[in-house]
């Protein structure tokens, strides 16, 4: 009989939390990757799908600089290029940069973030 996977676990697991963290270490080289990664990672267990997403921008509120301004710089330098929008494929590889919104939407919806903070969604999500 085959097992059945979780999407939580499929989208959100120690690989892809490993992925989030080296590329944020690649934007911003003090970001401390392993105590990012052990910090997501113990909760996961007791977590569902979206608490996991929230979860882990609780957790970049803990490891990014305090100064939100900066913090969305390395968010965005993070990222990959966008994918080609004229090809098509079925995976939920960007679903995992869902915590980047889901940040963006804790702290920095406030009048003296809410510019950065559009232009920050804008900028992941125009294609």
């Amino acid at each position: 009989m085959r097992q059945k996977v979780l999407l939580k676990d499929l989208l959100f697991n120690q690989t892809t939390v490993e992925r989030l963290a080296a590329e944020l270490h690649v934007a911003h080289p003090p970001f401390r990757t392993d105590a990012f990664v052990r910090e997501v990672i113990r909760k996961f267990p007791e977590l569902e799908l979206k608490a996991r997403i929230a979860w882990i921008a609780e957790c970049l509120k803990h490891h990014l600089p305090s100064d939100y301004r900066h913090a969305i710089c390395i968010i965005l330098r993070s990222l990959p290029a966008p994918n080609n929008p004229n090809l098509s494929d079925d995976d939920f590889g960007e679903f995992i940069y869902a915590s980047y919104a889901d940040y963006v939407a804790r702290y920095g919806c406030t009048k003296r973030h809410f510019e950065v903070s559009l232009d920050a969604l804008h900028e992941r999500y125009h294609l």
